[in-house]
């Protein structure tokens, strides 16, 4: 799992808590020392919170891609090999993976902290308390700040649909201002990634290379989603589908002769707000041309409607990739996206045409391409550093002691 992902991790994983504090046990007390660097009980319950989660979601697409029982999986059952990987012939226990995964996670940030010193850099005030920031919004709404903006564009309550990571944390011990300090971390990492590959970096990649990677995993098409549900959430009928392809098919058509897509798009947002006042249930959920309540006409832009296909394991994976990406540039076909359960009319761009996509994408394909190497150097770095634990700190703490909810 990409170090980037820990951050969402206890949105996509099995929810759990861990054994809160013994009544001895004070938060703030050492759990561990790492080189000169030291890590609070609290931490180390973040971390290892967020280690098991993330072995939880491998274990989980392994049983998935494997034709198991996903509805009763006995995590402490599976072993992980030595690449951190869940294997029929792993010899690492689950118990021991997760607690391994929390200590390298708490040494990886001791090794990037020495080097940043070293070379008298750091992440400046802003970013740390854009980090802080970014961590509030997970906390009490459960989503990032673009996310949370985007819900409440439309007049929604993220908290409603998300569940706020205080919920997650706080019976573990964890305040927000660990969650925030856990936040600056990942920053840190990720602004030192960029120090070294990025743009006159160390290790910079060429442009070629990263175009080259964003036109062999990544599409873009713009997109007018038919939703195969009713307002009651049931499936329409037979009929109602039929007619909902004719017109999604019609608009395809129309495109393919020559017609604007950005003359069709408005054509069907203005039919649909004629139908019905709830124009989020017919527009796809990336629109944002209008604002609840707002009925001023927004300005068209490519953004508005324009969606990116992702191929397996990148930060934008579809199941509809492949169908998007063997399409021409301008071509106009109606896809079944049967996981959002809708008719997906789309046409594809290109990519490469502007600046835009790659200057916004650039970071996920850096990491897509050198995130293995730049942990590898970092695991490398940190054998020369001493860990020592307070086993009376991190005591109330065992795998073994996670509680499902």
């Amino acid at each position: 799992m990409k170090k980037l992902s820990r951050v969402l991790s206890a949105v996509l994983a099995v929810l759990m808590v861990i054994a809160c504090f013994a009544g001895c046990h004070e938060k703030d007390e050492v759990a561990y020392t790492i080189g000169d660097h030291t890590y609070t009980s609290a931490m180390y319950s973040c971390v290892l919170y967020i280690s098991a989660s993330s072995a939880r979601n491998l274990i989980d697409t392994y049983v998935s891609d494997n034709g198991g029982d996903t509805e009763n999986i006995k995590y402490s059952t599976y072993k992980f090999n030595d690449k951190r990987e869940v294997a029929a012939d792993g010899t690492i226990s689950y118990n021991d993976h997760v607690e391994s995964e929390a200590i390298r996670i708490l040494t990886q940030y001791s090794v990037i902290m020495d080097k940043m010193k070293e070379e008298g850099i750091e992440i400046d005030a802003e970013t740390t308390e854009n980090a802080k920031i970014q961590a509030s919004y997970y906390w009490y709404a459960g989503c990032d700040y673009s996310t949370y903006t985007s819900y409440t564009g439309y007049g929604a309550d993220p908290s409603s649909y998300f569940t706020p990571y205080s919920e997650y944390f706080e019976p573990n011990g964890v305040a927000l201002s660990t969650y925030e300090q856990y936040m600056v971390y990942e920053y840190m990492y990720n602004f030192y990634f960029e120090h070294l590959y990025g743009e006159d970096g160390a290790k910079e990649v060429p442009k070629d290379d990263l175009t080259k990677y964003l036109t062999e995993h990544y599409a873009i098409a713009d997109v007018i989603s038919f939703s195969k549900i009713d307002d009651d959430k049931k499936q329409l009928s037979d009929d109602e589908l039929t007619k909902l392809k004719e017109q999604a098919d019609g608009y395809a058509a129309r495109i393919n002769a020559g017609e604007a897509f950005d003359v069709i798009y408005k054509e069907y947002n203005a039919s649909n707000e004629d139908s019905t006042s709830d124009s989020s249930s017919s527009a796809d959920t990336d629109d944002k041309t209008t604002e609840a309540g707002d009925d001023t006409e927004k300005e068209y832009t490519p953004e508005s409607y324009t969606n990116v296909f992702g191929a397996e394991g990148t930060d934008y994976e579809s199941s509809l990739y492949e169908d998007v990406n063997k399409l021409t540039v301008g071509q106009a076909v109606v896809l079944d996206d049967t996981d959002s359960k809708s008719y997906v009319l789309v046409v594809k761009g290109d990519i490469t045409k502007e600046s835009y996509w790659l200057d916004n994408m650039k970071s996920g394909i850096l990491l897509d391409l050198k995130q293995e190497e730049y942990d590898a150097d970092l695991d490398e770095a940190a054998k020369a550093l001493t860990v020592t634990e307070d086993k009376h700190a991190t005591s109330p703490f065992g795998v073994k002691d996670i509680k499902f909810r």
